[in-house]
């Protein structure tokens, strides 16, 4: 006596499925008098064993993926055990994300292990490129996550001086030619399209770039937009690079920035430093995660060196005509 036990996971919940014998259901074929229960099953029994609801084995059929292997003149549908496996093969093509109607498909085609093969060697494919997108989606919200946490044991308004590593980014250059808003926008619409799609980006907010000219001169106005990208691709972005800076969360509205700007620059001049190069901001929280602009909180590099001062009573060696 045939018996198949097995574990599925239904719609609703997990089941053990019962012997195969005690599903048959005992039809008499009226016909001939002969005993049918070893050899179809009703359509609630074939969902049964299925482990899915009546509906869905309902719902093959209409597709005419899994067709009943009789339905008599009351428009009852009956099935074999042996749809049973084919069941088996949609439900495995399913797992592996195949469309029902792709499933469909194949199975209405001359099917053999290397057509088999070469559905699975496409769906491999298919998945190591979904399998890449969904890492590069949890590294963003790892390294978001990350930022966030760090961000409650910050202390604003207190200047450091660090050392900081390289860092590289996909920067958008906000300062194009005569600077009009079309111009800018089509800047802008090409670097979210390098983003969209791709696996460049780490983390879900970005930044902007001072240039050193700008900042010395007082002009706090970010002429570019960064994301921060992996270090492997460093080649197709713009390199931050590693020295010591100031370093100050500024918490409150964007517009305040500036005054945080000049403070950061008298106390940089009165620890005997000056400025080497670019002023960073990076968004730490932002009008994306914060609607009170009092919350958001800016992380803000700019890079600096210390001065040299002569030796006393060096005198300054100078060229002079003769």
């Amino acid at each position: 006596m045939f018996f198949y036990f097995s574990v599925l996971k239904t719609e609703a919940a997990t089941v053990k499925i019962k012997p195969f014998h005690n599903l048959f259901c005992g039809l008499k074929n009226r016909k001939n008098g002969q005993n049918m229960s070893q050899k179809y099953l009703t359509a609630g029994e074939f969902a049964s064993l299925c482990g899915v609801k009546k509906d869905t084995v309902f719902y093959y059929d209409e597709m005419g993926l899994l067709k009943p292997f009789l339905v008599d003149e009351r428009g009852y549908r009956y099935y074999v055990w042996s749809q049973f496996f084919t069941f088996c093969i949609i439900t495995a093509l399913k797992e592996i994300r195949m469309p029902l109607s792709e499933i469909k498909d194949y199975l209405d085609k001359e099917h053999s292990v290397e057509h088999f093969y070469s559905t699975l060697q496409e769906k491999k494919k298919e998945l190591a490129r979904e399998k890449k997108r969904i890492d590069h989606l949890y590294r963003l919200v790892r390294n978001t996550i990350r930022k966030l946490e760090y961000a409650q044991n910050i202390v604003p308004g207190q200047m450091e001086i660090l050392e900081l590593p390289e860092e590289y980014f996909l920067v958008a250059d906000l300062s194009v030619s005569d600077g009009t808003p079309n111009d800018i926008f089509e800047e802008y619409r090409n670097y979210l399209l390098k983003l969209t799609g791709s696996d460049f980006h780490e983390e879900l907010l970005g930044g902007a770039i001072i240039t050193q000219e700008d900042f010395e001169d007082d002009i706090f106005l970010c002429k570019y937009h960064y994301f921060k990208i992996p270090h492997q691709l460093k080649k197709t972005g713009f390199a931050k690079p590693s020295g010591t800076y100031a370093v100050e969360y500024h918490t409150g509205p964007e517009k305040n920035i500036p005054d945080t700007y000049r403070r950061m620059k008298q106390q940089i001049k009165a620890l005997g430093f000056r400025i080497a190069g670019n002023a960073y901001e990076e968004d730490i929280i932002n009008h994306v995660l914060e609607q009170d602009p009092e919350k958001y909180l800016t992380k803000l590099s700019v890079q600096i060196e210390k001065v040299k001062s002569e030796a006393p009573g060096k005198v300054e060696e100078r060229n002079f005509p003769s």
